[in-house]
């Protein structure tokens, strides 16, 4: 089955990544809560999760919220993935630009960092930290270049909660395999 629009692969996505993660915690509950094997646990997250879908002129998206108790209002870790047309959040031209660039200018482990083997290109972005937090994304576009796909990570946390930020490189890759997966069926 050949999946065309970035709709219907986004409902599959997000249906597969269901299948393997979540399980509602509470029965009347609106918005599932993922829990227990599968998908979350390779990536360690021992708290509640929620999350949500939206879409706006950018894309589709999941938004992961992680859940713990606040102790200030700016406390989060929210994990995003924006699914988009290719092209759209990684250009070509700019992303070979860059690429070119950092080949020449910077050591090969820097670079590897920089644009990882994550699909069929992939470009990440240290976006900040400070004291309990930090925020980064990996741009990648699909092996089978029908999507491109923004994995962002950002989280401010109290001492108390010890949680070590996900992988936004292993995650990158798994949704690209899924993707793969979707699209040979």
């Amino acid at each position: 089955m050949r999946i065309g629009t970035l709709s219907k692969r986004f409902s599959l996505l997000l249906l597969f990544l269901s299948c393997l993660a979540c399980s509602a915690t509470q029965a009347d509950s609106v918005t599932p809560h993922f829990s227990a094997p599968g998908f979350i646990d390779q990536f360690e997250i021992k708290y509640p999760l929620k999350y949500q879908t939206g879409k706006n002129e950018s894309g589709e998206s999941i938004s992961i919220e992680v859940e713990f108790t606040k102790t200030s209002r700016d406390q989060h870790y929210v994990i995003q993935i924006l699914f988009s047309k290719p092209g759209s959040l990684l250009v070509e031209s700019e992303y070979l630009a860059g690429f070119n660039q950092s080949k020449a200018t910077q050591n090969p482990a820097q670079h590897m960092m920089n644009f990882p083997a994550v699909g069929s290109r992939a470009m990440y972005r240290f976006l900040g930290a400070g004291p309990g937090g930090a925020a980064e994304q990996l741009i990648f576009t699909s092996s089978d270049k029908r999507l491109d796909i923004k994995v962002l990570s950002s989280h401010l946390l109290p001492d108390s909660v010890n949680l070590t930020p996900i992988d936004i490189e292993k995650l990158a890759k798994y949704i690209d395999g899924v993707l793969l997966r979707i699209s040979k069926h």
